[in-house]
């Protein structure tokens, strides 16, 4: 190649086209939707995170369903937690009337404390379980 500053906009494009991992002391912290205390039938706590990007997902909203219950409503940079009760859930990141694909299937153990993320990659939106 003769000329490697060509690649340095498609670099930047692919950068601004992704979302990178947020931390619970960068975030910004909003009440869930449900089950924002923990009860004996829901003594899971389960944490939420948008990740964020320069470009996208920067004024996305995403809307997090357990179960088909809306649990959470997240704009970029935000975090909830919410509380389960164990056994198998489907994690759905979906539009406001609870439609969508993108979800994630796993089981709640009482003693454990999951954490996902939710944001886009070069080519789609994720829900991912990180703990």
């Amino acid at each position: 190649m003769k000329n490697p500053l060509i690649l340095l906009p498609l670099f930047a494009f692919l950068i601004g086209c992704t979302t990178s991992n947020l931390t619970a002391d960068k975030a910004i912290f909003v009440q869930p939707s449900a089950q924002a205390t923990p009860t004996k039938e829901r003594p899971i706590k389960v944490t939420l995170m948008s990740d964020y990007g320069a470009l996208t997902s920067s004024g996305a909203t995403f809307y997090i369903y357990d179960n088909n219950k809306k649990v959470a409503q997240l704009e970029s940079r935000e975090m909830t937690v919410y509380y389960a009760e164990p056994g198998n859930h489907s994690i759905l990141l979906g539009n406001s009337r609870g439609h969508g694909t993108i979800n994630s299937f796993s089981e709640f153990r009482v003693g454990e404390n999951p954490e996902f993320h939710f944001g886009v990659d070069a080519s789609y939106f994720y829900v991912k379980r990180v703990k």
